[in-house]
């Protein structure tokens, strides 16, 4: 969230040294964007400026055109997963809302409440992509059938994300390096298989991801593609993964995303 505070150097009131200037100090250690307008030799009065202008620019300057939300589990997370390197394809009039959760289903996402914290963003956009922890031996906390309630799960999370003004998109879950025989075994089709079913039935636009990230395995082979996750991880990825899975969902981007394509980075 920007900040931008007007001080007074000389307001006794409030000091600057003892409020604004550890704000500052703290926020921007967080990387929080935040600017400070002094005004020198002036008291706790008047507030504000003579002229508003520069703050009309700061307002105007941190807008935002499009606010994107990732729903998802781990490997949609900033720290293991595509979402940091998603967010960083898009101009700065675009806000991606990571709100994706490690060891979440698509059933325990919403009972966990974390569904909720994506529709109060009132977001533009939600990307949704669950899969990894529906599988069976997850637990019924989490576990999902991918022919019945894995499938209800996605079509109650786009009803829901259009009653709010949102597009859904859907986004199948990238395999897991699990070679045999030099070839990717992915456990995850039947759960690919129902986001391509679910988005053809209710219109939504889908990335597959999972066929996508199965091609790439293929043609890298286990080895090739080992250098992809943390070392001893088949399953989430490092900095050159996630610019990876990023570049095959920017890629796999269908024809009706393109107001999404407007604000892709060169």
């Amino acid at each position: 969230m920007p900040i931008l505070n007007v001080v007074g150097d000389a307001d006794v009131v409030v000091p600057v040294a003892e409020n604004i200037a550890i704000l500052e100090s703290r926020y921007a250690a967080l990387n929080g964007p935040i600017e400070v307008i002094h005004k020198a030799g002036v008291g706790h009065h008047p507030h504000s400026l003579k002229d508003p202008k520069p703050i009309v620019d700061f307002v105007l300057s941190k807008r935002r055109d499009l606010t994107i939300v990732l729903a998802g589990d781990s490997t949609v997370t900033d720290a293991a997963g595509w979402g940091l390197a998603f967010s960083e394809r898009f101009g700065q009039n675009v806000e991606v809302i990571n709100v994706a959760k490690g060891g979440a289903s698509s059933k325990s996402f919403r009972d966990a409440g974390y569904w909720n914290r994506c529709l109060i963003q009132e977001p533009d956009f939600v990307f949704i992509q669950f899969g990894h922890n529906d599988c069976p031996g997850k637990g019924p906390k989490r576990e999902t059938d991918p022919e019945t309630t894995y499938r209800q799960n996605l079509e109650r999370y786009i009803s829901e994300a259009r009653d709010n003004g949102a597009k859904p998109v859907l986004v199948s879950p990238m395999t897991r390096r699990r070679f045999k025989n030099g070839k990717i075994a992915s456990i995850l089709t039947p759960y690919a298989e129902a986001v391509r079913a679910v988005a053809a039935e209710t219109k939504t636009p889908v990335v597959d991801l999972h066929r996508s990230s199965v091609e790439l395995f293929n043609e890298l082979g286990d080895e090739g593609s080992a250098d992809l996750c943390p070392e001893g991880d088949r399953t989430h990825f490092n900095q050159k993964g996630a610019e990876k899975m990023s570049d095959l969902i920017i890629s796999g981007l269908p024809s009706e995303l393109t107001e999404l394509r407007s604000h892709l980075t060169p």
